[in-house]
């Protein structure tokens, strides 16, 4: 993934306050589980004849990238950061060039989607929280991965 995207992705978790929460594993394990379930689902709509499903599996494996990126920031090491981000990078590539679709294009649209929401950490389900009230919604950024595709 090119490296700015990386270091944006970082400085967007370090704003959300993501650094300061301790590493939970468990709680990285859940939300790759629900982004994986996305994707499932998606893929299951795409094939049954939804064209526009497809980019909900590239939303769903672009968060869960994300999702795992943001959790090594947690960590702030640098060599347990490579090696975990290193094994979902090449899973998420190899997923999205099937598809063809470009991952740093993809990823950048994931982060405009993830700095235009405003929310909270939730203690409880140990994650952070968009609002959805109506103000809130209204600034979010809607992703347009079909432009992402390769040419």
């Amino acid at each position: 993934m090119d490296e700015n995207i990386l270091e944006d992705i970082k400085i967007w978790a370090r704003s959300r306050g993501l650094d300061k929460i301790e590493f939970d594993p468990d709680s990285l394990r859940g939300n790759i589980s629900e982004e994986k379930a996305e994707m499932y689902e998606a893929y299951a709509r795409y094939y049954r004849g939804s064209n526009d499903a497809i980019y909900d599996v590239v939303d769903a494996i672009c968060d869960g990238l994300l999702y795992q990126v943001a959790d090594m920031v947690k960590l702030n090491y640098p060599k347990s950061f490579k090696y975990l981000y290193g094994t979902s990078f090449y899973e998420a590539k190899s997923e999205l060039s099937i598809l063809q679709f470009d991952i740093n294009l993809c990823m950048r649209e994931t982060l405009k989607v993830v700095q235009s929401r405003k929310g909270e950490w939730n203690d409880d389900l140990k994650k952070w929280k968009k609002f959805t009230d109506e103000d809130s919604k209204s600034l979010w950024y809607t992703p347009d991965y079909s432009k992402c595709r390769y040419k």
